[in-house]
């Protein structure tokens, strides 16, 4: 009897996922694209028919239907708003940075704390040979049913259906049959949009109303979806159904505390067996020039800075404490700062110099923090140690995703690095006996001798001791033999692979340096602030290092620390309207994936090429004169 309510409730919830996960399909039939935002149009629509249920009074049934209408206006714009963008890995930046935006809208005009969202049907669970079923599972089981016959029959006899199907088969041909691709492709978004506001209102009263109450199930509808396969609908149904049951059937007789966790380990079984998912078409895996929005030329060959400017430099870095010195606050926020910097530096060599867009990277810092912080308190290593173990720790992992990857690439590495970064602090949350949970670990700060690292001001030197050489280390490394390759293989792995470069090694090479570096600034950090918990590493930290090196520029080291003092800097000049800051990266990083996907790296080059030519003139000019 356990087990068949336990598969009836992972029924339940598995029809909440496949209903996500059509509109997710949709979308990325028409677009070879994954939309990050879909869930957050699902969480607005929700929240609009709240607001005519509980200010206007409106019927159930006239809520619903005009939360529809709002979320096919809401999805059209969208799509206006990222129609600019052409490349998939910038169709995902984008549809993030629309993420923001709208969780921060949602907090700013309904606020941050949840609340009960009022039930279609709230009358006794039916009986059923024993097994108790409520009325709204019922209702979101035919819901389900309905939704997927629907867009059976839409997509298979349906004009506007079979020329959407002709778009998402051969893009070309239905060019030059006269049909409006893009036409076509805003039709998609309207009706990706009102799959997303039947989620959200199917989802709402089975959780709570709130701005993040979508979060926890995205990543479970990426694995619906590969698993049914990205390019079939009813294997979007099943996949969705047998997640839900699986899952439940885990947190059930194996333990809850894997429960969070398991969508990930799911989906990485999934990637390694069949990637194209069990009703998808085959993909090819390796070899195909991925699709990026921010690859630019590298000259490797660029003279870097002369022997003094190099040392002017490092002179400033070892002043700028003195300056300080008295401001505890600005010396903690300048510490931070070098230390997201670290980190950027080695995000970009995974994303920006290999081109492999890395989601879950705050997951890696994670895991050198909490690796520190254990061992200094339970086995009384020193820290200096513990640094680097905390980077091999991390690139341990690091090997393990690189691994991972050699079967993926594109879109379904995206979606794995999600995961990961999603798994790894519910994992550090529910293992308690080794993290101590929610209530995090307080490493011990480092000392030589009796002198004590204790306060910013000294630590700072610590840190931008590590930063110097982690710049010079990189910048060496990506002007060598190797570093080459890495870049070679962004370009393209079928033609790194014609010329002699072992696309599986330089691969997990790039993971595995970027994962170390990451850990050391874990590392850094866990005894810097003196506490680490799970909070610390949730997905926004992932999404703010993408955003550093965004913004900063790729393919840059100049880029990376930008972009980490701009990401870091700008919460604190808007300290009081701090609603507001999500609105602005958004907004931000939008602008930058449209005109500027290059960076602010990108102006100052540009700059000081200007400089350069003008300068150039100048001379030539009074050489003549004279």
């Amino acid at each position: 009897m356990v087990l068949a309510q336990t598969i009836i409730s992972g029924l339940a919830a598995g029809s909440l996922y496949s209903m996500v996960a059509l509109g997710l399909v949709i979308i990325f039939k028409a677009t070879r694209a994954l939309n990050f935002s879909y869930g957050q149009m699902a969480m607005l629509s929700a929240f609009f028919a709240f607001t005519l249920l509980s200010k206007l009074h409106l019927p159930y049934w006239a809520a619903f239907l005009l939360s529809l209408v709002f979320a096919a206006l809401l999805a059209t714009v969208i799509r206006n708003i990222i129609r600019p963008i052409k490349s998939s890995d910038g169709m995902i930046v984008g549809t993030m940075a629309m993420y923001m935006i709208m969780t921060a809208v949602a907090g700013i005009i309904w606020g941050w704390d949840p609340f009960p969202f009022p039930r279609i049907l709230s009358g006794e669970p039916l009986r059923v040979f024993g097994l108790v079923i409520s009325q709204n599972n019922v209702l979101i089981f035919a819901i389900a049913i309905v939704l997927m016959l629907l867009v059976y029959l839409f997509f298979k006899y349906t004009m506007i259906g079979t020329a959407m199907r002709s778009l998402s088969q051969n893009p070309v041909t239905t060019r030059l049959m006269g049909i409006s691709s893009s036409m076509l492709t805003t039709a998609t978004w309207v009706l990706s949009g009102v799959l997303a506001g039947v989620a959200g209102m199917m989802v709402a009263p089975t959780t709570y109303l709130a701005p993040d109450m979508m979060a926890s199930f995205l990543m479970k509808t990426f694995v619906a979806a590969i698993f049914g396969g990205m390019t079939s609908y009813p294997g979007v149904v099943i996949g969705g159904l047998v997640l839900g049951v699986t899952e439940n059937l885990v947190g059930t007789y194996v333990s809850s505390d894997l429960k969070g966790p398991f969508a990930f380990l799911f989906l990485v079984i999934i990637l390694l067996i069949r990637p194209e998912g069990i009703m998808g078409k085959r993909v090819r895996m390796l070899g195909a020039k991925p699709s990026s929005a921010f690859k630019k030329p590298i000259d490797t060959n660029r003279p870097r800075l002369s022997l003094p400017k190099q040392l002017i430099l490092i002179a400033a870095v070892f002043v700028i404490p003195f300056i300080f010195r008295t401001n505890t606050f600005l010396m903690y926020f300048i510490n931070i700062v070098l230390i997201y910097m670290i980190i950027a530096i080695g995000l970009d060599v995974v994303t920006g110099y290999t081109g492999q867009l890395s989601m879950g990277h705050g997951a890696m810092v994670a895991i050198g923090a909490y690796t520190s912080a254990l061992l200094t308190m339970r086995l009384g290593l020193p820290f200096w140690i513990t640094i680097f173990l905390a980077g091999i720790v991390s690139a341990l992992f690091g090997f393990l995703l690189g691994t991972t990857s050699l079967r993926l690439t594109g879109l379904f590495l995206t979606i794995t690095t999600f995961g990961f970064g999603d798994a790894v602090p519910q994992i550090l949350l529910k293992w308690d006996s080794l993290t101590n949970g929610f209530r995090g670990l307080k490493p011990p700060k480092p000392s030589i001798g009796a002198f004590v690292f204790d306060t910013d001001f000294k630590f700072y030197f610590i840190i931008a001791v590590v930063l110097i050489i982690i710049i010079t280390l990189t910048s060496n490394f990506l002007r060598s033999k190797t570093g080459r390759a890495l870049i070679a293989l962004r370009d393209s792995e079928a033609g790194a692979e014609m010329v002699g470069i072992n696309v599986a090694k330089y691969r997990i090479l790039a993971f595995v340096i970027s994962s170390f570096i990451a850990g050391i600034a874990g590392s850094l950090y866990a005894h810097m602030v003196g506490y680490v918990s799970p909070y610390d590493f949730n997905s926004t930290v992932s999404r703010l290092l993408l955003c550093m090196i965004i913004i900063g520029g790729t393919c840059s080291i100049p880029g990376a620390i930008t972009g980490a003092l701009l990401v870091n800097a700008i919460p604190q000049l808007l300290a009081d309207s701090k609603n507001y800051v999500d609105i602005l990266f958004g907004v931000t990083l939008l602008l930058f994936v449209i005109f500027l996907p290059n960076g602010f790296a990108s102006i100052y080059e540009k700059a000081g090429e200007l400089l350069k030519t003008w300068f150039g003139r100048l001379k030539q000019h009074l050489a003549e004169k004279s």
